[in-house]
């Protein structure tokens, strides 16, 4: 895990990043908080040097809103979209535990 030191660690008025969970070829998924509920949630961010690409913000989009129409006891709640400058993000529940890929 890597912590957020120098990390701006501000998203959005309502987060703040905690640390880095995981990382894949697209995105990155952080603990952070809800500022105002003080709960832990996930935020799951499509890295800075992809934003510019559209076809890749859409798919990420999508995968929200169609994430967001899904209610299961084993699928994570979406909470937000956050769209901020250079930053897009899909918070959702925050689960602790390993990683997909683990």
């Amino acid at each position: 895990m890597v912590q957020t030191q120098d990390f701006e660690d501000s998203l959005g008025a309502g987060y703040r990043l905690l640390e880095r969970r995981g990382r894949g070829a697209a995105g990155e998924v952080w603990r952070a908080v809800d500022r105002r509920t003080d709960e832990v949630v996930a935020a799951k961010l499509l890295r800075s040097e992809h934003v510019s690409d559209r076809d890749l913000v859409g798919r990420f989009v999508r995968e929200r809103s169609i994430l967001t129409r899904l209610r299961h006891p084993n699928i994570v709640a979406v909470r937000d979209l956050v769209v901020e400058g250079d930053r897009l993000a899909i918070v959702m529940d925050f689960v602790d535990g390993g990683s997909l890929r683990d």
